[in-house]
């Protein structure tokens, strides 16, 4: 008997067993988070940066008023830390990662939505806040 009839017969097997009604186990299993919004209560918004090294893009978006009101609408706080101030400690190694200027979406239960590089407009900036 070759692979092909093998498989074949598997496939018949599975075929019948799904129309008599039989499920297998991982019919059952969750389906995972992925591209699942996460609902965002008491976020917030940081940025990293060194103050020193500030971008015309990063002046831009910390500048952009209704970009903030954008983001208090979607439950999100924006907030710009310098990478050596004590409040950025907990998230500086995660930040440092993906280069300077960078962001972290964290939910109000201190877990990390999203992370990466600062994007260079408020577009970017609102796509990530809405998760998508």
């Amino acid at each position: 008997m070759t692979w092909r009839q093998v498989a074949g017969i598997v496939l018949l097997s599975l075929a019948a067993a799904s129309q008599a009604g039989w499920s297998l186990p991982f019919d059952r299993l969750p389906i995972p988070p992925f591209s699942q919004r996460v609902e965002l209560q008491d976020a917030w918004f940081v940025v990293i940066e060194e103050s020193a090294d500030r971008t015309a893009s990063l002046s831009a978006i910390d500048a952009d008023m209704p970009l903030r009101a954008e983001l208090k609408a979607l439950n999100v706080t924006y907030l710009r830390l310098d990478k050596d101030l004590d409040d950025a400690a907990p998230y500086r190694d995660r930040a440092m990662q993906h280069g300077l200027p960078a962001y972290l979406l964290i939910n109000g239960d201190g877990k990390v939505v999203s992370e990466g590089a600062l994007p260079d407009d408020r577009d970017g900036v609102l796509r990530i806040a809405r998760q998508g």
